[in-house]
């Protein structure tokens, strides 16, 4: 079960209809459209297919922000993920529940924890 659901502040929710949902092998370098890190040749990826308004889509992310995704939220936006979650750990009640921490793998751990000390150190 996720945490979150995204909300859309009131504004119309666009539909968008899967096609693909994989996993891959990178044969060249991307970028993650999520953190903007490099996804290098061989690292493992997530790419989606879609259709959004119409137009067919995609997208890539690396595995670390695909665990997040899967993780902490029920919604998202395509491109946002990074920054729903810098919201969430500012603005959310309760904070990151601690359950939800311990299901990350430990790279995506590392990622959630280090934006939570670096927001906490600017409000210090």
């Amino acid at each position: 079960m996720c945490s979150w659901q995204l909300d859309t502040g009131g504004v119309e929710e666009v539909v968008v209809i899967p096609l693909s949902d994989n996993i891959r092998k990178a044969r060249k370098e991307y970028i993650c459209e999520e953190c903007n890190i490099p996804i290098n040749i061989r690292d493992t990826y997530s790419h989606e297919v879609y259709i959004s308004e119409g137009e067919i889509m995609q997208h890539r992310m690396c595995m670390v922000c695909r665990n997040i995704r899967d993780v902490l939220f029920c919604s998202w936006c395509y491109g946002l993920l990074m920054d729903d979650l810098r919201t969430e750990i500012v603005d959310g009640i309760d904070g990151i529940p601690e359950d939800l921490i311990a299901k990350l793998t430990p790279e995506a751990r590392a990622k959630v924890c280090d934006m939570i000390e670096e927001y906490t150190e600017e409000e210090e």
